[in-house]
């Protein structure tokens, strides 16, 4: 699985923004083991249950310093994104927190992530984990 969630993800539109403060084009929230993320550029909100989580994966990519360079992506159990954003994005301490309080959650490969200045990703949790 671990493969195929990462062949999903190739060159993302969204990560090739520049960003001059667009992480506040965000806000992401949890409640009742709910993530909902809205999009402030699109008006769009999507959201996903923990019931329906398959998999949280980081995305990062060379557009750092000066672009959105780490995204934070929440695959559903049909092997879709089901919501996705920015590191620093309105809201975004709570939902980590809680992301990183799931069971077997892969702080190394979070570590790695935050280190990576390549285009990658990196499954940090999974429901097979």
């Amino acid at each position: 699985m671990f493969s195929f969630l990462k062949s999903l993800f190739g060159q993302s539109s969204a990560s090739q923004t520049a960003a001059n403060n667009a992480e506040a084009n965000w806000t992401v929230s949890e409640r009742d083991n709910i993530v909902q993320v809205e999009n402030h550029l699109s008006g769009e909100t999507t959201e996903i249950g923990l019931d329906q989580l398959a998999a949280v994966v980081i995305q990062t990519n060379d557009t750092g310093p000066a672009g959105l360079d780490i995204w934070w992506i929440f695959i559903g159990k049909d092997l879709k994104i089901a919501c996705q954003y920015p590191q620093r994005a309105n809201g975004e301490d709570a939902v980590r927190d809680w992301v990183m309080a799931l069971p077997k959650f892969g702080y190394d490969e979070m570590i790695r992530a935050m280190g990576s200045t390549r285009n990658d990703s990196f499954v940090v949790w999974s429901w097979e984990r």
